[in-house]
């Protein structure tokens, strides 16, 4: 700015020489003077020309935040290609999803599709955003049951907020320790207060870091695996072809990478 503005005095001030010298100077001095005024126009952009993406507010579960960042980066891009702002609120699972139900929220985030058949308001963006594969987790030393017939007899925790452990036929038996969070009922499973949990191995590679967790798998295969999606509210409908793509191509893209 120092050189623009001396650039100007220069050619403000100056009279037209008659000596050829001063008169390249001159010249040199004006080619110099534009690219200062090019440099500043693109280090200065005219920012009310800059257009605001909407912003769509999605309920995500407290819980989640954390061991989900990989997932959110993920949406937050989607959304991004697709023309909008994703705001997430962190609420308590089920208060997120009556709220993006009911319209205060536009939508909620990592849901199964039986986990809103209850509420006709709430549509998918139709690619998942997380598929889910839930193991048998025990402490390291404990032994393993013989059978999936056999954890009836056994105790687990489970969150209180996550209701499909309930629908799990298999485990269905179990005496159930509930706590009010992940991190409490591994906290429970670690102090040998129960037996095991349910949880998917992504997000236990999460929690055995954070915890310092010694646990292992039983069994050869998940007792479960599902989709899991984003819905928003069917006011918003209009707009899930658009993210639908966009979050396919974002996926896609990651799964090259």
């Amino acid at each position: 700015m120092h050189l623009y503005t001396s650039l100007l005095a220069v050619l403000k001030n100056r009279q037209q020489p008659k000596n050829p010298p001063y008169s390249i100077i001159h010249r040199i001095a004006k080619i110099l003077l534009s690219f200062c005024v090019l440099a500043t126009s693109h280090a200065h952009p005219n920012t009310d020309s800059t257009e605001t993406k909407p912003t769509l507010r999605i309920a995500i579960a407290e819980m989640l935040q954390e061991p989900l960042q990989a997932e959110v980066k993920i949406l937050r891009q989607a959304f991004d290609i697709a023309g909008y702002q994703l705001e997430l609120v962190p609420l308590p699972a089920q208060r997120g999803l009556r709220n993006a139900a009911a319209g205060k929220l536009d939508g909620g985030v990592l849901r199964r599709r039986v986990d809103i058949t209850d509420f006709s308001t709430l549509v998918a963006i139709d690619e998942p955003l997380r598929y889910v594969e839930l193991w048998v987790w025990m402490n390291a030393e404990r032994e393993c049951p013989n059978s999936l017939q056999a954890l009836p007899e056994l105790t687990m925790a489970s969150v209180l907020s996550y209701g499909f452990t309930k629908r799990l036929a298999v485990s269905s038996g179990s005496k159930k320790i509930q706590t009010n969070s992940v991190v409490s009922s591994l906290r429970v499973l670690q102090a040998g207060r129960v037996d095991y949990v349910l949880f998917d191995k992504r997000g236990m590679s999460h929690y055995q870091q954070q915890l310092n967790l010694n646990v292992k798998t039983c069994f050869t295969q998940p007792l479960s695996s599902t989709d899991y999606f984003t819905f928003l509210h069917s006011k918003h409908r209009d707009k899930l072809p658009a993210l639908t793509a966009a979050l396919r191509s974002v996926k896609s893209e990651q799964r090259i990478q």
